[in-house]
This record gives structure tokens, sequence and C-alpha cells, in this order.
């Protein structure tokens, strides 16, 4: 058995993870949707902070941190992770307008669930659980941060070195590797002093020949190169010094901060004629990330510094900022692949993906096509398109996407396309007027055939190899099933079940 799937297998039991998380949102009703998902799946439920103000990853996750952290006392804590469930996922289009525009709240299988299903933001916080275990077995005792739409499972043993970890102040997670074209424009970089297991620079996403150049500047043979996975670990004494030094930024109504790269970028600055230096090259290539930071946050580069200088002061030390290598977390799929739904006949080709649909008879195209949450008598999906419908209370609306038109930039986004009556855009603004407790249980009664009555369904198909849901820019959710490849298949409706 692989590292990968015994770690997947570790998630499975984890339901506590769920009562020890502080979910932050960016409304009530999106806390009350996780709330209503959640709540039934434990014992005692998550913890919820709705974000004031549109604070970014970095300020959002202290204010939540900061109305909490009397309560923290090391092992004792009655929270171990802060998740951030944000993002409309509007590179998804127009999966996500399906889903209220909550992209964590996209579905993944689970056959305990029936219907429901497991959502991806229930999935990341499971996910966490067996990683937050070895970093304490390893000494660490702090709190992870995460991103509700990332599901990483680490494909190499979970076993950390006490003599790296238990001493560190913050435990990034990467994986070793070189990049190559599509990583470096899709992912930052983390230079790591494999003598020391510390993390020396981070790198931001760029061309690909930019940053062998930047690498290839400033690397040694004991450095070693790592993606940036996002997700990291902070003692509570980092945290909390972090939520002083930011101060009256962390509520206020106009300030906003990521931590990814520019926190780290600024905390790595030996000067500021070094951040100055970033400040140009940045608007010599007209990125504009660093520009709004600025313009949010202009003293940022003096409160990271400052936050350093104060934190070695109290601790008596420098900094230590560890890497824990997960491996590969993102396998391949085979295959075609179908996850639950109501379906009479189906027709899917190799690479085809079939996702929580309501069909008669479907059929759907490879090497890329994908129905998801699909609803209606006959629908065809070519292999090049994404479809899906969206539920406006009793008025429907079917939206597709192909990869002919190239990413979904704003542009895209805007623009009504051939074939949809809406754009993503006024899609995404109809769905926000969406109760999304109810579009939720109404997708779980069109699903489940004992609700549904009349409505039978047959859901057969050849085996399917080892899924991966490739959310953008993010890292993978996984689902395990035996391999084999799938041959094109047409089966007429029986009654019978699949999930």
């Amino acid at each position: 058995m692989s590292d990968l799937l015994r770690n997947a297998r570790l998630v499975r039991p984890s339901t506590s993870a769920l009562d020890r998380v502080l979910i932050v949102t960016g409304d009530y009703l999106d806390a009350k949707l996780w709330d209503a998902i959640l709540h039934q799946n434990t014992a005692v439920g998550p913890k919820y902070w709705v974000e004031k103000g549109k604070k970014g990853n970095l300020l959002g996750a202290l204010q939540a941190y900061s109305a909490v952290r009397d309560n923290h006392r090391g092992d004792d804590s009655p929270i171990s992770q802060i998740v951030m469930i944000f993002g409309s996922g509007t590179r998804l289009s127009p999966f996500t307008q399906s889903l209220r525009n909550v992209k964590a709240a996209f579905p993944l299988p689970a056959g305990s669930r029936g219907s429901s299903g497991l959502t991806i933001g229930e999935a990341a916080i499971r996910s966490a659980a067996p990683w937050i275990d070895c970093l304490r077995d390893a000494g660490f005792h702090g709190i992870v941060l995460s991103w509700g739409d990332e599901v990483l499972i680490p494909s190499k043993p979970l076993i950390a070195d006490p003599a790296a970890i238990s001493h560190a102040d913050v435990i990034r997670f990467g994986w070793r590797r070189d990049p190559d074209s599509e990583l470096a424009t899709q992912k930052e970089w983390l230079q790591v002093d494999l003598a020391t297991n510390l993390v020396i620079r981070d790198i931001s996403r760029q061309p690909l020949d930019r940053l062998t150049e930047v690498l290839h500047r400033t690397s040694n043979p004991q450095m070693a190169t790592f993606v940036n996975l996002g997700s990291f670990a902070a003692t509570h004494e980092f945290l909390s010094a972090a939520c002083d030094t930011f101060g009256k930024r962390v509520f206020d109504e106009s300030s906003a901060a990521n931590w990814d790269p520019y926190f780290w970028q600024a905390l790595q600055s030996p000067s500021r004629e070094s951040w100055d230096e970033l400040i140009r090259h940045e608007q010599g290539a007209s990125l504009a990330g660093l520009q709004g930071l600025l313009a949010s946050v202009p003293d940022f580069f003096e409160l990271v510094r400052h936050f350093r200088m104060a934190f070695e002061q109290r601790a008596g030390r420098p900094m230590r900022i560890s890497v824990f290598d997960f491996g590969e977390p993102w396998p391949s799929i085979e295959g075609a692949i179908v996850l639950g739904g109501n379906i009479g006949r189906i027709i899917a080709d190799h690479g085809a993906a079939i996702i929580w649909c309501r069909v008669d008879d479907l059929r759907v195209d490879g090497p890329n096509g994908i129905a998801f949450r699909l609803d209606g008598g006959r629908r065809v999906v070519l292999g090049d398109e994404s479809a899906t419908t969206l539920r406006l209370g009793e008025r429907t609306l079917n939206l597709k996407y192909s990869r002919r038109i190239g990413n979904i930039d704003p542009g895209i986004f805007e623009k009504r396309l051939p074939g949809n009556p809406v754009s993503f855009s006024e899609a995404a603004s109809l769905m926000k007027a969406v109760d999304p407790i109810e579009l939720h249980r109404s997708w779980l009664a069109r699903l489940a055939m004992v609700q549904l009555g009349a409505w039978r369904r047959s859901v057969r198909m050849a085996p399917c190899g080892f899924l991966t849901l490739r959310l953008p820019y993010t890292a993978a959710a996984t689902s395990a099933a035996p391999s084999m490849q799938a041959k094109t298949r047409t089966t007429p409706a029986k009654k019978s079940t699949h999930s």
C-alpha cells in the first residue's frame, strides 16, 4: 500500500477534527450553511467566526485568532486548526455558481453519506487531522492555518523529526521538487537550507525561465526547492505576537493582507533596500499584488519588521521557520469517473467526469468533459466542456464552459458566452439571492432516490482509476477506486444504485 493511500485512510475516521476547528467565513449565511452541513456529522461541532470587513487571509486569520486567543493554552486549546473558507471560485465557473458561489461546498464521494457526499470543506478539515497529530507527537504545539478548498494528503510517511519540529515557531508545508512550466506560474516556492531544515526564502510564482534564473542566483549544494502548499502551522506565541503588532488593523474596515507571498518575503528581507528592490521588480513586471497590499497597508514592511524584532526579543533567539515535506500531494486521473447521482443511462468516454447529476439520459465525452449537478431529461456534454444546472427556486438555468475559450479571466467572467443565457458574473449575482441551506437541501432531495419517489436510479460504469479533482491553483481532493482503464459503456436503466 502506498503512503498516499495509507495517509488518505487515516482521514476517514477523523470526524473529531470538526470539534476542534475554528471556521472563518465571509458572511453569516455561509456560516449557517457550514453549520447545517457539518454539525450533523460531529458531536460538538465547529466554532465559527464571521470576518468583519474583507481582510485577506493574514489579517482575517489574526482577527479570528485574536477573538479566541485567551482560551488557548497549548495542547489544552479547544482549537487545533483555523480554516479560512472563502472564495467563489471564478476559475471553476460554472460549477461554483451552482454551489451559490461557495467553492469549498464542492461535493466528494463518501459511501457512508449516501447522496449527501462529503464537501471539499469538510474533507479539508479532516485531512489536516493526521498531520496535526504527527506534529504534536514530534513536540510542536500550535495551530494549523489552512484553506477550505485544499485537501492535502501527504504521499510520504507521516513522520516528523522532533529536532527540526519541536523548536520551530512556524512550520511551512511543502513538496520538494524542481519547478516545471505549469507549477512555476501557479504556486509560490520555498528555498530551504537542508542542513538546518529552515526556510531561507519565499519566491513568487512567475514564468519558468525567470524562476530558474532566480533559483540559480541564490542556490548552493545544501539548498533545496519546495513547492509551497499554502497551509502552515504556527505557535500560539507567533500568532499572539502578530495580533499585537498589527493591532487596530486586525479589526479596522480598510486594511487587508495575505500571508503568501509578501508577509514571508517581508519577514525574510534583511533591509528596507531589499524590500524596495522587490517593489521595483514587481512594478517592472506589471504585477499588481504587492501594489494592492501597499495601498491597503502602506507601512506593511515596517510592521512585519517590528513583529520579527519584538518576537525575537521576547523569545531570546532568532525566529525559526521549518518545512515539513508532504511529498507529491496530487496523483493523476485514470479512466472515467462517476460520483453519485440519479441517472437512467450513461455513456462516458475515457477522461469523462460525472458528478452529482440527475439526468434520464446522459452522455459525457472525453478527454475533459465534466457534468456537475446537471438536471434534466437528456443531456450531452462535449469532450472539452464543463456543464451544470443552476437552481433558482423553481427556475433553472443551464451553463457551460469550453476549454477552447481559454482561462476564465475577468473579461470571460463578465461576458455572456455562446449558448449560455447569462454570464458567469450574472449567474453569481442571481445565485447570491438563493438561500444556501435551501439550495443544499434541494439537491440532496433531488439526488436521493427514496425522497424522489417515482425516480429510478441506475448508474453503472466501468471501474474507475485513481480520482483527482484538481481545483485551479489549489491542492487536490482525492478518492480511491480500483485501478482499471474505463471504456465507453452504455447502461440501460435498472433498479440499482451507485454512489
